[in-house]
């Protein structure tokens, strides 16, 4: 009798332990990896980035079903707690992405793309930032730039920062108001880029500087002067005084910095701690958290897309969300980071 009290001790403590995995992270039916990662969206649907909505209920996000051209990248609706994508914009011969909640969940702000040329064969690909209401789905255009992108609310949701393509070198870190008016320059760099820009709880602007370096290609003997970028750097700069800090700068590829909502720890991906895999490699980076106070480091995850969509916090900041290649699909993934 002693033994079987002990095996139902030790059968309860087991139904415990499984019942706490299963209630962590997102939905019920998806498919679990070490260190509690789950895959947020079904593996029927390809997806490049997205933003769980202030009250925590909804996640949006620009993809497409898989097969589809990527073309066709739409922007889509969908429940945490489970259910089937809901195809948000369906605009033909456009494609949408980059979709950012409102601070107050009453809709988003994307990035809306055109063929340059409209001709079938056309090369080249123009941008704006487009606000999106919801549950309305009414929409306008708020930027009229052929360059502009990864728009960022404000904590208090009045103002969207975003960057803009200058010439064939330049860049800037542009604000603008809610209705896309009173825009102006934050920051300009002139031979290099930023990207994913961040406006964090304490009031900075985070964001990616990458300088240009300049390199020689031989190509049939001949050779030829190219810029390539260099590594990523992190830094912020405040709106008000416009005064630029470096956060993090080493011998890594440090992007797409996203501060926690209580401001304590900064999310960012690295080429630091990135797992090392034979064959074809998707996933060139880690997903790290930086605490702000001592500027201590934390792997979270050593699978996470280098170059696509920036981690996203959710509104307790239990949990990230990221973008990763490791089933050879686009796909984003949730972490517990408690």
């Amino acid at each position: 009798m002693e033994g079987l009290a002990l095996y139902g001790k030790f059968f309860i403590i087991l139904l415990a332990i499984a019942l706490f995995m299963t209630s962590t992270g997102f939905g019920n039916n998806s498919p679990r990896l070490e260190n509690s990662e789950i895959r947020l969206i079904h593996e029927d649907y390809d997806a490049w980035s997205g933003d769980i909505s202030p009250d925590g209920q909804r996640v949006v996000f620009s993809g497409k079903p898989k097969g589809e051209d990527s073309m066709k990248m739409r922007v889509w609706l969908m429940n945490l707690s489970g259910g089937t994508p809901v195809m948000w914009t369906n605009t033909e011969g456009l494609m949408d992405g980059s979709p950012r909640w409102s601070p107050t969940g009453d809709g988003v702000v994307m990035v809306r793309c055109s063929k340059l040329n409209t001709e079938e064969n056309g090369m080249g690909i123009a941008s704006s930032i487009w606000w999106k209401a919801f549950p309305s789905g009414q929409g306008h255009q708020l930027t009229t730039g052929t360059d502009d992108r990864e728009p960022a609310w404000s904590p208090d949701g009045q103002s969207v920062v975003f960057v803009r393509g200058d010439g064939l070198f330049g860049e800037s870190l542009m604000i603008m108001d809610r209705l896309g008016q009173q825009q102006k320059v934050l920051l300009s760099i002139d031979n290099g880029k930023v990207s994913d820009p961040f406006w964090g709880s304490d009031g900075w602007i985070y964001y990616t500087r990458y300088l240009y370096q300049k390199r020689t290609i031989d190509v049939a003997g001949k050779q030829y002067e190219d810029r390539g970028t260099a590594k990523g750097s992190i830094e912020r700069i405040h709106p008000e005084n416009v005064k630029v800090e470096t956060v993090l700068q080493n011998m890594e590829d440090n992007r797409s910095p996203s501060l926690s909502p209580n401001g304590r720890y900064l999310a960012f991906v690295s080429t630091q701690g990135n797992r090392a895999v034979s064959g074809r490699i998707y996933d060139r980076g880690a997903l790290w958290i930086m605490d702000m106070k001592d500027k201590s480091l934390r792997l979270i995850s050593d699978r996470a897309g280098l170059n696509c969509a920036p981690p996203v916090w959710t509104p307790k900041g239990d949990a990230i969300v990221f973008f990763s290649y490791r089933q050879v699909r686009p796909a984003l993934w949730s972490v517990n980071v408690q």
